[in-house]
């Protein structure tokens, strides 16, 4: 048996090391990180209300070297960042071909859309989006996306 005061011997920590050791298994303080990760997603969510939405769908087939389906679709959804939730939506379609379907048939210069799109307002009574309004106004942009 070894000597109690031999300081080979002993094993000791700071009072750092040992503050981070009793955080780290402390079940009060991991739930309270969780709760700030949980708090940073629900902020980023908050953001995602407002990002731009961009679509497009490009197809094409041919029989016998003949264009049986030529379509394309393009558009963008871009939300105006106020209580309600109105977006601006910009559209264009252009669709031939002897085997499109009538609602996709154009014609050649193609068809284009301009307008805003705003949902119901009991979507919104029923939602958080008020609240995430809220909070991405109120907190400053911590993070880069």
């Amino acid at each position: 048996m070894r000597p109690l005061g031999d300081a080979s011997t002993r094993d000791s920590l700071s009072l750092e090391q040992y503050l981070d050791l009793v955080l780290a298994a402390n079940p009060t303080a991991i739930s309270a990180e969780l709760e700030a990760d949980v708090a940073e997603a629900t902020l980023r969510n908050a953001y995602g209300e407002f990002d731009p939405i961009f679509e497009g769908k490009i197809e094409r087939k041919t029989k016998s070297g003949l264009p049986t389906v030529d379509f394309l679709s393009a558009g963008l959804e871009l939300p105006i960042g106020s209580l309600f939730g109105p977006k601006f939506v910009a559209k264009y379609k252009r669709g031939t071909g002897s085997r499109l379907s009538s609602v996709d048939l154009t014609g050649a210069e193609g068809e284009a859309e301009i307008g805003v799109k705003s949902p119901t307002l009991a979507r919104y009574l029923f939602r958080q989006a008020p609240c995430n309004v809220r909070k991405s106004r109120a907190a400053p942009r911590p993070f880069a996306c």
